[in-house]
């Protein structure tokens, strides 16, 4: 799934190859890679709370997930790991990108403290500036690597001439509201990787893949789906507050160190 890309597409594009919890166990190893990259590219050390409350929290969206009935396909399996890398690499890469973009903006001799400054302050105006700066490079360079890719395939003309419903105003409107949806994620994208971290970004899928299993039964899932379910939410709260305590010592290390 490429950055521009709305989330719900991607389900739906892996709803043809496998059901959803098919899907869930295919990327299943989002988290842990994410883990992985951060302590080899970011060099972040990870304490053991945080680090295991979002295993525990990945093993029972796992349990959760699971069925022994469900045929799982290649296709899915293979579309699966190459998306995992790719999601848990993006928050990582997204970040560099905006601090290498707020870096070659702030004026020489000039230096940014990476704690809130002031709305007059000159290098909160550059970090807008790279927000949007970063958002407008992504979108740009999604366009350019897929808008060949569509033309290429020749899917355009089946498109027009065989879905009936491309002049009914209801789909437009959702194609309208749908891509404003897209939008506000991601930005909102950028916005949490800059408040809390890359990892954090990356794991807040994990409780949210959790309830989309019950949600799409309408709530009348398995016992065994329950259990993972709750069990995944609970381990969630659990990596909540390793993160706060984590955020609250920094902070008060910082202040000790002023």
């Amino acid at each position: 799934m490429t950055p521009a890309t709305p989330p719900h597409y991607s389900v739906l594009t892996w709803h043809s190859y496998a059901p959803l919890p098919t899907y869930q166990l295919a990327r299943i190893g989002i988290t842990p890679l994410a883990i992985i990259f951060s302590c080899i590219l970011q060099k972040e050390n990870v304490n053991g709370s945080i680090l295991s409350s979002a295993l525990v929290a990945t093993l029972n969206l796992f349990f959760a997930s699971y069925r022994s009935n469900v045929r799982v396909t290649w296709e899915s399996v293979v579309a699966g790991v190459f998306s995992s890398i790719f999601v848990a690499l993006y928050p990582i890469l997204l970040l560099r990108t905006y601090r290498k973009i707020v870096a070659g903006l702030v004026p020489v001799g000039d230096v940014l403290t990476g704690y809130p400054s002031g709305s007059e302050e000159p290098g909160n105006r550059e970090e807008t500036r790279a927000f949007y700066r970063t958002l407008h490079y992504t979108s740009l360079v999604s366009l350019m690597l897929l808008t060949p890719i569509v033309i290429l395939s020749g899917e355009v003309p089946h498109i027009y001439h065989n879905i009936p419903f491309l002049d009914v105003p209801f789909f437009w409107a959702m194609m309208l509201f749908g891509g404003m949806g897209s939008w506000a994620v991601f930005s909102g994208t950028l916005l949490l990787v800059k408040a809390t971290s890359p990892l954090t970004a990356t794991f807040v899928a994990v409780p949210r893949s959790a309830f989309q299993l019950v949600a799409i039964t309408l709530f009348k899932s398995p016992s065994q789906t329950w259990i993972g379910v709750i069990l995944c939410w609970i381990s969630s709260l659990w990596f909540l507050v390793a993160r706060r305590d984590e955020g609250r010592s920094r902070d008060r290390l910082r202040l000790e160190g002023r």
